[in-house]
């Protein structure tokens, strides 16, 4: 189909100031229009002399534009005029700008915390009750300049390396059944150029986590943390996960076949606590609790400047209790770990609750009927699925009153 040139020379002309994108594909048309003409002897019929046709496809080439694409432009221009040419009009709603108390709100997470729009997404939702669409939220982010000026630093850049091995994806409902501890170097973070070192405790199941900064790693540090842990922790611990560091054991630096016992073994030995030992090398089982040192990089010590390590100390004790109060977290369904820990007690207490009924309904049972009846066999269809109830019930009839209060 070849294009009339004078009435493709009348709507150039007409839109020729009117929409330069518009004036700028006529054009181009009318230039094909010319050597189709000319490829098909100015026949009526439009059949173009194919050893003429290389000459169009030279013309397309070097106007970086297809034949497809020319096919698509004929049909617009034909069936809607110059104006098919041009772009077409957005439907439905139009766009709805953030109002400027959330654009705050943003503003403010993103300056203190350098939180991604997901993140942010969950906050406005959960804390101030205000609705707005991810993608929303990081164009504002991005338009605002504010991802660029404040980046975020948790997200690793893909880099090629050799596959890992440990690939299994651990999931634990129990809090206390696998926590993982660490140290991370801050030596340069001080402005008076003493070096100090962050002790991270981290759980699994919520996410609870504990900080302190000492000036020094050691055994003595490492038993000192520990205590500080069992006394604000809200749950009890049964296993914890180190690396291989001298603080945390002694099993890489003794000469003899029978190292000295650690201190955090026997802290660990004392209270029950299974103290589990990484592969050297595989850092990636403690992936927990270096997620965990890249928050913190994130968004603490990236906007904070302490002087000596008691203004550091306080910072951190700060920051690690609102980290438990109001940091919410994806794996845990945008609940806060003190939430999280809480509703784990509620749902925990009415399971042991479900479990005495069952017990003395049984024993009832097994007195009226003169039959024993075994309430925890596996064959039993009423035992409640999903938890072993003989320790539900050991772990939570043996918590003191400080343990019974998650979070209150």
């Amino acid at each position: 189909m070849i294009l009339s040139l004078e009435k493709l020379r009348k709507d150039y002309k007409l839109f020729r100031k009117k929409d330069e994108e518009i004036a700028a594909r006529i054009n181009i048309l009318i230039e094909l229009s010319k050597l189709e003409l000319k490829a098909s002897g100015y026949g009526a019929d439009d059949i173009i002399n194919p050893s003429k046709k290389l000459d169009i496809l030279a013309f397309l080439k070097s106007m970086k534009v297809t034949e497809r694409t020319i096919q698509r432009w004929k049909k617009d221009y034909t069936d809607r005029g110059a104006e098919g040419l041009g772009k077409l009009k957005a439907t439905g709603r139009p766009p709805v700008a953030i109002r400027r108390r959330i654009q705050r709100i943003i503003e403010a997470y993103r300056k203190m915390y350098r939180w991604g729009s997901e993140v942010i997404q969950a906050h406005l939702l959960l804390d101030h009750d205000y609705k707005v669409s991810r993608f929303k939220v990081d164009k504002f982010l991005t338009d605002s300049g504010l991802k660029e000026e404040y980046p975020c630093t948790t997200a690793k850049k893909q880099r090629a390396s050799k596959k890992k091995k440990h690939t299994k994806v651990v999931v634990v409902d129990n809090p206390g059944a696998h926590t993982q501890m660490d140290v991370k170097y801050q030596i340069h973070l001080l402005t008076c150029k003493d070096k100090c070192y962050v002790y991270n405790f981290i759980d699994h199941a919520s996410n609870w986590s504990f900080k302190y900064a000492y000036p020094a790693i050691n055994a003595r540090n490492t038993e000192d943390f520990m205590k500080r842990v069992i006394a604000e922790c809200p749950f009890w611990i049964f296993r914890l996960q180190t690396d291989n560091g001298v603080e945390f054991t002694n099993k890489y630096i003794s000469v003899s076949d029978d190292p000295k016992e650690h201190l955090l073994d026997k802290f660990c030995a004392k209270y029950n606590i299974i103290h589990k030992l990484i592969p050297p090398g595989e850092k990636e089982l403690q992936g927990l609790v270096e997620r965990s040192h890249r928050q913190d990089d994130q968004e603490l010590f990236s906007r904070i400047n302490p002087h000596v390590l008691n203004d550091f100390r306080s910072s951190l004790t700060k920051y690690a209790g609102q980290r438990n109060r109001l940091r919410r977290f994806k794996k845990l369904g945008w609940k806060t770990p003190d939430e999280w820990l809480t509703n784990y007690q509620i749902v925990s207490i009415a399971a042991l609750f479900i479990y005495h009924s069952q017990q003395n309904c049984y024993s009832n049972l097994a007195r009226t009927s003169g039959e024993i009846i075994d309430i925890t066999s596996t064959n039993n269809p009423n035992k409640i699925r999903g938890q072993n109830n003989e320790e539900l019930a050991h772990d939570i009839l043996k918590n003191d009153e400080k343990k019974v209060k998650l979070a209150a």
